[in-house]
């Protein structure tokens, strides 16, 4: 038996049971879609391989709901019908894996890198995309809840067994909720209830296309680590009002590009380094609650499990490095993946 109770103890998530609490987190790898942004083999591989070595749940990253929100060219698209039978197939890889398989579906609004980008305010973003975006319309944000909608029900059409929604790292749900890049003056900008009126929005679209039943968890920001950005007591009022909407998990990440503490957390940050936040959530909601950033062993995400930080750790680039991760960890090997992950940097 694993010495790693916690880690590799299963938990429910709306009417989705995984068999442990490790989720591979969604990245933009930029690669494995072809011409028409649709998943290929390469991708499915990728993804297979992980799935196959123990991970109980894993996000497909960064798939573009509308084509003004694709934030990198590499990323699946989701925004037509087209798209389902790759992923199906994809779906059918990863299946014989008892693996929870979902995908993480996304708006990069004005941090995208094309010259159509779109935001609720013709705010440029504040480090590494360059361009001022266009200030959207009332009936081109009702176009973009929609997306979220259709795209969910394209993904439950595939066979995934759930979607988390990106509303985090400056993207385009952040920008709605963040008041230093929302400066609207209608009914989505100003005070609180009409800077989330967006995310509630879309999440009631959601759950019409796909389903009451349909499990759902939301990506959210507990700090932005920028000035005029939203901070922690923003999430903590916004948390609840999320749960009484419908979501089925909340996962607590922080930073938008050019902020103090960067989206992906460098080497010299201390691990675990976001967890505080997922913590701080916890307190206010009764859904599970993934926490992030630099949770590098399985040593560690046990132990946050433990002492009841977070329901669900999430772990990218150690997952990236060794697939079989968790299969080893698992059987008790500790020692496994490279020196990287042991501590030491």
């Amino acid at each position: 038996m694993t010495i790693l109770k916690h880690l590799f103890s299963p938990i429910q998530i709306g009417r989705m049971t995984a068999k442990n609490r490790l989720l591979m987190s969604a990245m933009s790898i930029n690669f494995g879609v072809d011409e028409n942004g649709y998943v290929t083999d390469q991708l499915t591989g990728y993804l297979a391989a992980r799935a196959r070595g123990g991970t109980g749940m894993i996000l497909v990253g960064g798939g573009g709901v509308h084509p003004t929100g694709l934030e990198l060219p590499g990323l699946p698209a989701l925004w037509d019908d087209g798209c389902i039978p790759a992923l199906k197939k994809m779906v059918e890889a990863v299946k014989p894996f008892d693996t929870c398989f979902g995908v993480q579906l996304m708006h990069g609004g004005r941090q995208s890198y094309h010259d159509r980008k779109v935001a609720p305010s013709p705010i440029p973003a504040p480090a590494v995309v360059k361009g001022i975006p266009k200030e959207l319309t009332v009936e081109e944000i009702a176009e973009l809840v929609a997306s979220f909608g259709d795209a969910t029900r394209r993904c439950r059409d595939a066979g995934f067994d759930f979607v988390e929604v990106h509303g985090a790292h400056g993207y385009l749900i952040n920008q709605f909720l963040s008041p230093n890049s929302n400066y609207r003056e209608d009914q989505y900008g100003g005070s609180f209830e009409n800077r989330t009126r967006f995310f509630l929005e879309l999440l009631a679209d959601i759950k019409a296309k796909a389903g009451a039943d349909f499990p759902v968890g939301l990506r959210i920001n507990g700090e932005d680590y920028i000035d005029g950005g939203w901070t922690l007591n923003d999430a903590l009022r916004l948390a609840p009002i999320l749960e009484k909407n419908g979501a089925d998990y909340l996962h607590v990440s922080a930073g938008v590009y050019g902020s103090k503490q960067l989206t992906i957390p460098s080497m010299y940050v201390e691990h675990g380094c976001f967890v505080h936040l997922a913590e701080a959530v916890k307190q206010v909601v009764t859904i599970p609650v993934v926490g992030v950033g630099r949770i590098k062993s399985p040593e560690l995400a046990d132990r946050i499990l433990k002492e009841g930080r977070a329901d669900v750790v999430a772990m990218g680039r150690a997952l990236i490095a060794d697939p079989m991760l968790p299969e080893k960890a698992r059987a008790g090997n500790l020692k496994c993946g490279s020196r990287v992950f042991d501590g030491r940097r």
